[in-house]
Order: C-alpha cells, then sequence, then structure tokens
C-alpha cells in the first residue's frame, strides 16, 4: 500500500490524522446496532435536516447448493456505493493508528471526556460482545488517569471467553503505549470490577480474588488455593488434611466455599440482563429458502428533509439561516453515506455467511461448519480487517435465537464420512455425549474423544478438555454423583 492515499499520510512515527468523515465511517460500521439505535435517534433530533424513512425490506438467499449468490449480484454490491473500497482500505490500515491519535486539547468537562473515551474504546475492541461491553461500562465510569484507562481497554480487550487475560504486562504496555507499571494497575483495576475473579490469569488467581470478595480470611484454605490446586484437582483430600495436620471432615468444611465459585466468571457476562442486544438482520425458512429480513422498528432509516431542502434553496432565506442548514445537510448527506456504507458492507457479508452456514439454520449449532473470516473476506474482496470490524458486537436473528455473527466463524474437523465440522459442531456433540452418560461413572475426557473417534470424529483427548472447559462443564471426577 502507498505511502499515501485518500489525503493520508503514512509517517514514520504513524501520526495519522483521519478526517471527520472516515472517522464517522469507521465508528458506524463499528458500531453495535443499539448504540446506533441512540445515536442516529439523537442525530434526527438535533439536525432539522434528517428526516426518518421507510419500513424494513425483505429479501431472500436461496439454498446456496444451487448457486444462491451469483457472481453479478456480488459484483452490483460492490459497484453500489463507490466509496466502500475507501473505507474497506482505511480499515484494513486502521490499527495501531487511533492509539497515535492525540486527544483534542479543546476537549473539556465531563461530556466531553466520556465520548472521547468511548470513540477510542469502540475504535480499540475489535473482539465485542457483552462481556466486553459489560466491562467497558465500569470502565467509563471509572475515575482514573487517561494512560490508565487505555491500558484497562487494552486489559479488556483481551480476555478470552472464561474472562481470563491472556496478555502479560509487558505485551499490555506494548498495546497501550504505557509502562509496565501502568499495564500492572491496570490489570488490578479489572480485576476490581463485577464479577469477581474476572482479568485472573490462572484459575488460582480466580478464585483468590473471589475468596477476597466473599471475605474469607482462612488462612489453610488460601494456602491450598494458592499452592496446592493440583491435589485439590485430583481430589487428593486425605493428602490436604495431612499436610496441614487437620481432620478430613474439617477440610471438607473448609473447602465447602470453592463450590460457590466461578472457574469461568467471563462467561457469567455473555447473558448479562444490563445489556440489551438485537439482531441486524433475521434469517427465517420459507421451505428449503432462507428470508432475510431487516429488523424492523431498531434503526430508523433517514434522508434528507424535502421541507428544509426547500427552505435552503429559497432566494428569500436569510445567509445566517442558509449557513446553518448547508452545515446540517453536509452532516446529514456524511451520516446516510456511512450509514449506506454500513448496511452494505453487513448485507453482504450476512448473505455470503447464511449461504455458506445454510444447513445451521435448519439443523442448529452442530451444522456449523469450518469458515475464518479470511475466507469470507477473500471471496467478498474485502480485508479481513473489515471483516473483523463490521461483525465485532453484531447479532443475527436466527430460527435458534439471536446469535453472535463471530459465532460462525471457527476452525473444524473433518469425518471419517469426509463431512467439514465447525469448533461449535464438535462442543455440540461433546455436550450430548455427556448428557447421556452415567452420572455415578462420569465419562472422562479420553473416553469422549475415544466415542466420538468411533463415530467418525477423531478429536484429541486435550481438544476435548478444552472445550469441556469452555461450555462450562465440570470435569470427570467433579461431576459424579455418590
Amino acid at each position: 500500500m502507498s505511502d499515501q492515499f485518500f489525503g493520508i499520510e503514512q509517517q514514520q512515527k504513524q501520526e495519522q490524522t483521519l478526517t471527520p468523515q472516515q472517522r464517522q465511517s469507521l465508528e458506524v460500521l463499528a458500531a453495535p446496532l443499539m448504540e446506533l439505535q441512540a445515536r442516529l435517534n439523537q442525530e434526527a433530533q438535533l439536525n432539522p435536516m434528517l428526516e426518518v424513512e421507510g419500513p424494513a425490506l425483505e429479501y431472500s438467499v436461496g439454498d446456496p447448493l444451487s448457486n444462491a449468490i451469483a457472481a453479478e449480484d456480488r459484483a452490483a454490491a460492490a459497484d453500489m456505493d463507490p466509496e466502500d473500497r475507501e473505507m474497506e482500505e482505511l480499515s484494513a490500515g486502521m490499527d495501531g493508528w487511533l492509539d497515535a491519535l492525540p486527544l483534542s486539547d479543546s476537549d473539556s468537562g465531563e461530556a466531553q471526556d466520556r465520548s472521547r473515551r468511548r470513540d477510542f474504546a469502540l475504535n480499540s475492541l475489535t473482539v465485542s460482545g457483552n462481556r466486553q461491553d459489560y466491562l467497558l461500562e465500569q470502565l467509563r465510569f471509572a475515575d482514573v488517569p487517561e494512560k490508565l484507562f487505555r491500558a484497562a481497554v487494552e486489559v479488556i480487550g483481551n480476555l478470552d471467553e472464561r474472562g481470563f487475560l491472556l496478555a502479560t504486562d509487558k505485551e499490555i504496555a506494548s498495546g497501550a503505549g504505557c509502562d509496565e507499571r501502568t499495564a500492572a494497575r491496570a490489570v488490578k483495576l479489572v480485576q476490581s470490577f463485577e464479577p469477581p475473579g474476572i482479568a485472573a490469569r490462572t484459575l488460582e488467581e480466580s478464585f483468590l480474588i473471589q475468596l477476597k470478595a466473599k471475605g474469607v480470611t482462612d488462612r489453610i484454605l488460601l494456602d491450598i488455593v494458592s499452592r496446592h490446586m493440583d491435589l485439590l484437582a485430583r481430589n487428593q483430600i486425605p493428602q490436604l488434611a495431612r499436610n496441614y495436620r487437620i481432620g478430613v471432615d474439617e477440610l471438607k468444611s473448609k473447602l465447602s466455599v470453592l463450590k460457590e465459585l466461578n472457574m469461568r466468571p467471563g462467561a457469567s457476562l455473555d447473558n448479562a440482563p444490563e445489556l440489551t442486544v438485537a439482531p441486524e438482520f433475521i434469517v427465517k425458512r420459507h421451505g428449503r429458502e432462507l428470508l432475510i429480513v431487516d429488523n424492523p422498528g431498531v434503526l430508523p432509516r433517514l434522508h434528507i428533509s424535502s421541507d428544509y431542502d426547500e427552505i435552503l434553496r429559497n432566494s428569500g432565506t436569510p445567509p445566517e439561516a442558509k449557513k446553518f442548514l448547508n452545515e446540517k445537510r453536509t452532516a446529514a448527506e456524511q451520516l446516510i453515506r456511512a450509514l449506506t456504507q454500513r448496511e452494505t458492507t453487513l448485507r453482504r457479508i450476512t448473505e455470503l455467511l447464511v449461504s455458506m452456514q445454510y444447513d445451521f439454520f435448519f439443523k442448529g449449532p452442530k451444522a456449523l461448519k469450518p469458515l475464518t473470516m479470511l475466507q469470507l473476506a477473500e471471496k467478498l474482496d474485502l480485508h479481513e480487517t473489515t471483516v473483523s470490524r463490521a461483525v465485532a458486537g453484531k447479532y443475527l436473528g436466527t430460527p435458534f435465537g439471536v446469535v453472535e455473527y463471530r459465532s460462525f466463524f471457527s476452525g473444524g474437523y473433518v469425518s471419517r464420512e469426509g463431512e467439514e465440522i465447525a469448533s461449535g459442531g464438535v462442543k455440540e456433540k461433546i455436550r450430548e455425549v455427556i448428557a447421556g452418560e452415567d452420572r455415578r461413572k462420569p465419562l472422562s475426557d479420553e473416553k469422549i474423544a475415544k466415542l466420538l473417534k468411533e463415530s467418525g470424529l477423531a478429536v484429541a483427548r486435550r481438544t476435548v478438555a478444552k472445550y469441556r472447559e469452555e461450555l462450562g462443564i465440570l470435569p470427570t471426577h467433579l461431576r459424579k454423583e455418590f
């Protein structure tokens, strides 16, 4: 890519300046639906040149086996908006730029500060969802310096599905442009958020945070969690009792509080009631055909007000009024253009996604096929980062409920019959196997892997263990019922 495009010079120090229109296009693309709804409603109230229009539209994606998406349709979609490619190339070069953008010294007051922080957070968190949104909301109300705020955003962006922190202090410092001391403070800050145990790097650390939140001070219990979780995991209660020179019953009494702790504190945030999500589109079944429907009544459709446009063009309108209306008209046009780009990009992604994951909409998660964002991006002639930003924090209505776009992307496996199965489908098979087990003799991860292999799906034992943990299913000895 050249050092200069669209009026943006890429210098050695990454001191690029995005135009307001370019920043707006990227923010609109990345914004979750409910965030965007609030923004558009506000803009429609403040800008007299904007009016709400039109009902939701319905269009279909047929059976992909019958050529659901024709080449000419893809070409037409790509040519629909001449600025679509500009935004996609710009998005490809965005990573790392926003960190280098200085915050305006002209901003003042609490409202401006929160808005500035929100903009940074929206552009920093490419992996979104309830988990990040819930934690980010707590961060927004934390009265902390700007560097610490940025480092905390980096921490939140590096949490996995369990809520565990995957990055070192050094990596956080590098990503946030701060020192390691600030990064360590940011980790402690996020660990103070709800739910207790979030942002820990190990299960031991998470348990200790949760115990502290509960006010537990028992020295023996804390020492066991700190140093002997391996023995506890193997259910070596008699040995632990001997080590601490206490009775088995007394030790069991001390350990009982651990049953109240959450091994996956981040998972509880995936359905956080404080947050409301809405699907961008709704997929309906009509025989073997799939209909993609705009979500009605959620996102207003905007157009230029004909009444105020006539006032603008009237020769008798005072110059001051014309100047005001001209500014509002330009702002309205830019917003509408950004919305068009967003809709075009999301619609193209949705159409192809529905086509490639056709079986899911009839059979559910077990029918998901392996699919990466890069594969989708290549078929759409988009950059992978554009797809990532477009689907982050977005949801799709399906016959099986509202599903996050990102859940359709995963690696996968090939069965003995040559059938491609996504990791989500493998998880569902593991869930089914465990659901049918004898609770008095629960299956080991090795046994589950063997059963899957016998059914034609070769999955390693460690993979079974990983997926079982991601499903929030306890290990064998903890599932046993006496």
